[in-house]
């Protein structure tokens, strides 16, 4: 069981803590120590450490969870207590492999932009490829993250729009959700009611295409017959341009990554 650190354990830390506990041997730290020694305790085979020192002590891999703006005083910290075999993956909003390779000396650093489902098995992680990355370790990283969800390896080009469509992208679903809901309750549903329908109808959705292969088009033209409650329906969110404003926030959102430090 390989070992690995996870330095910070706010949202995606913890989420990756998750997803990797039942494969890997944990050791959290934040420099909020309530934070880490609490996240522990809910894990299996997962510790706690009191400083970063011990944290990176015997670590197989590190994983790198903390705010982009504290990297550069983190990094400082790091560079003399890693050991010279230890591999690091950086799930930094913003933070360029180059960036990593000037700051980080480990002979195997990577990039990665995972999102928050990684934590229930049903994530995205996205790996930016590396001609140092030997087609070895990129194998051995892939398996230590195949327990969290989806795995693949995209051209640092794309790790931008990559952030935008599968990290930020569960917001924008739930925003989604929490708007049919409350769709619901305006009809007359209770809540209580209302959002495990909605959840239903998502899962259900996304099940039957996937089952079937469909195209989203496809099924949209299956639900909305000539003249009738669905295609009303859709003429009110085409006059409000939802389509136009949703790929509007994944751009806006990929922007935003390339400009966070």
């Amino acid at each position: 069981m390989k070992k690995v650190t996870i330095v910070g354990c706010g949202n995606m830390g913890s989420a990756l803590a998750r997803g990797l506990s039942n494969s890997s041997s944990l050791k959290l730290f934040d420099q909020h120590l309530e934070k880490s020694q609490a996240l522990a305790t809910q894990l299996k085979d997962a510790v706690f450490a009191k400083t970063l020192e011990e944290a990176l002590q015997d670590a197989d891999f590190v994983i790198l969870a903390i705010k982009p703006k504290d990297f550069l005083r983190m990094a400082k910290e790091m560079a003399s207590l890693l050991k010279p075999e230890t591999r690091i993956v950086s799930v930094l909003a913003g933070v360029s492999y180059a960036q990593l390779r000037e700051k980080l000396p480990a002979p195997i650093i990577v990039r990665a932009m995972p999102n928050l489902a990684v934590g229930c098995g049903k994530g995205v992680t996205g790996f930016v490829e590396d001609t140092q990355i030997s087609e070895a370790a990129r194998k051995e990283i892939s398996l230590l993250f195949q327990s969290t969800g989806m795995v693949l390896w995209v051209n640092e080009s794309k790790i931008d729009a990559l952030m935008a469509l599968t990290a930020c992208a569960p917001a924008f679903i739930a925003y989604l959700v929490e708007a049919f809901t409350e769709g619901g309750i305006y009809s007359g549903f209770p809540a209580d009611q209302a959002l495990p329908l909605v959840r239903r109808v998502f899962e259900g959705t996304l099940a039957l295409m996937e089952e079937q292969q469909m195209h989203p088009a496809a099924l949209r033209w299956q639900v909305a017959s000539p003249g009738g409650t669905t295609i009303e329906g859709l003429k009110v969110l085409e006059e409000y341009r939802v389509h136009f404003a949703i790929m509007q926030a994944l751009n806006a959102s990929a922007e935003k990554s390339k400009n966070m430090l």
